[in-house]
């Protein structure tokens, strides 16, 4: 089946959520480049002479009477995503794109929506609704539907399959959004819109311009790179693998339209055997070897869709693809029984991302030596006093409670006892400081920008260790200073005074 994708362009979101229209002289404001400047204007400022990117002062010296408004970003993204919550009604897969875009795949809607024009009349009522007039277009590839509802004002438009080259050939080419060099390299081609970069040859503007320039001409000449037909196959008797065939995809939006399908049909093939999955294998098999892969790791055993897809997009945001893909192949890694999640037994409202998933997201991005745990190390001198170990979710262990004169439980108490017990931030080795003294008590701290008064101090708390090994004795007595807003954690030995941590 040919997917098919709705693009719905609000070209005034910022302005109209703020109740303001088109003939209003008003801009928002924020500060960019240390200067409150224009970052939105309707197009009644434009037409007064102001520009996006105008300081506050420019904007009133050439129009004293135009409004200024800041601009709320929470609000706003609250707002879009209220939207995006309304547009759900026309698809389950409908991705924000940027600040005033949204896309959607309908090729499975749109028949209970009273088919195409149908799903067109029915955005605009749905942005309507909420206060919003809309651009609107249907095609082939998201991209080309992205470029139709942006250069085509009040845009109701259903472009038939097939018909997508007809229909963006008069757009200019910045309309697919080309990188600045290869927008100014199309220029000097003389090649100003999408119909004449169509009538190059496909191999000439990919050995010119690389995967971009592949892409660009691939829309412009009307191939859809993308498709919603996939197999599934078990690899073995043991673990499933699905794949769909890609004309030739190269950005990520192309690609996220694709992912829920094939996880879908993944995770039902895992259902039928009750299983979750534990590790993901991606593969973009491209038009050029080699392929391109990279392993998910999950947290918790699971087979929700949109736990994995958000996991694979997370991956998919940093890939750089050197050629068009032909093929995408997810496969199971590694599978354990289905052990089934219960929710409602604890107040789960404030967890966005369960534990597992983000240390899993973490290790995959970051590299299995940057997510560990604190194990401690028998040593009383605090810098040398825990090792990297690799992360477990486990509950700690029940000791028994250790007799009252225990010497551990007698330094423990007292660490308990004071305010601080242990700085959040333990430097890895000690820095030498200059402190001022007055009556045995430190009173100024030397800092980069100059000696800061001690607003408060509490200690000093005495500790030595390792006297068996002469080489390695040491003798410090720690203070908790407050400098400079923050609380540091200090120590003098043998009259010099060291760093050691940051609370």
């Amino acid at each position: 089946m040919s997917a098919r994708y709705l693009a719905v362009h609000l070209p005034a979101f910022r302005l109209e959520r703020c109740g303001y229209d088109a003939d209003d002289i008003v801009a928002l404001i924020a500060e960019e480049k240390s200067a409150m400047r224009l970052i939105t204007l309707t197009p009644g400022a434009r037409a007064a002479g102001l520009q996006r990117g105008m300081t506050v002062a420019q904007a009133r010296s050439l129009v004293p009477d135009v409004q200024l408004d800041p601009l709320d970003l929470a609000e706003e993204a609250r707002d879009r995503g209220e939207l995006l919550r309304v547009l759900e009604r026309l698809s389950d897969r409908v991705q924000a794109m940027g600040e005033q875009d949204f896309v959607a795949e309908v090729s499975r809607t749109s028949t209970a929506l009273g088919g195409e024009p149908g799903v067109v009349e029915r955005a605009v009522e749905l942005a309507g609704g909420l206060g919003h007039r809309v651009s609107v277009a249907i095609t082939d590839d998201p991209l080309a539907a992205l470029a139709l509802a942006r250069y085509t004002p009040e845009a109701r438009e259903v472009v038939p399959a097939g018909a997508m080259a007809d229909a963006l050939a008069p757009l200019p080419v910045t309309a697919l959004q080309p990188t600045a060099d290869l927008a100014t390299s199309l220029r000097a081609l003389g090649i100003s819109c999408l119909g004449e970069l169509a009538e190059l040859d496909a191999a000439s503007v990919s050995g010119r311009f690389g995967v971009e320039g592949a892409q660009i001409h691939r829309i412009a000449s009307g191939s859809a790179a993308l498709t919603t037909e996939s197999v599934v196959a078990w690899v073995g008797d043991a673990m499933p693998r699905v794949s769909a065939h890609l004309a030739g995809a190269t950005s990520s939006l192309q690609l996220a339209f694709v992912l829920p399908g094939l996880l879908a049909q993944l995770c039902t093939a895992l259902a039928d055997r009750d299983l979750a999955v534990v590790h993901l294998r991606c593969t973009l098999n491209l038009e050029r070897p080699p392929p391109v892969t990279f392993g998910v790791r999950v947290g918790r055993p699971t087979r929700d869709v949109d736990t994995l897809e958000r996991l694979v997009r997370t991956r998919l945001d940093g890939l750089r693809l050197t050629a068009p893909v032909e093929e995408w192949v997810i496969e199971v890694g590694e599978a354990v029984p289905e052990q089934g999640w219960q929710p409602g037994l604890t107040d789960r409202a404030e967890a966005t991302e369960p534990l597992p998933d983000v240390l899993a997201r973490l290790t995959d991005a970051l590299g299995e030596a940057a997510v560990f745990a604190a194990e401690p190390v028998d040593t009383w001198r605090p810098e040398a006093s825990w090792r990297p170990v690799k992360l477990r979710l486990v509950p700690p262990l029940r000791r028994p409670d250790p007799p009252s004169d225990d010497p551990v439980a007698v330094q423990e108490r007292w660490e308990t006892s004071l305010r601080w017990a242990r700085p959040t931030q333990l430097l890895k080795t000690p820095e030498p400081i200059q402190v001022r003294v007055e009556r045995g008590r430190p009173v100024s701290v030397l800092l980069e920008k100059g000696w800061a008064h001690v607003e408060a101090c509490e200690g000093p708390e005495c500790l030595s260790g390792e006297w068996w090994r002469p080489q390695l004795a040491w003798e410090r007595s720690y203070w908790v200073v407050r400098i400079a807003g923050r609380s540091a954690w200090i120590f003098e030995n043998d009259t010099l005074w060291f760093l050691h941590g940051w609370f």
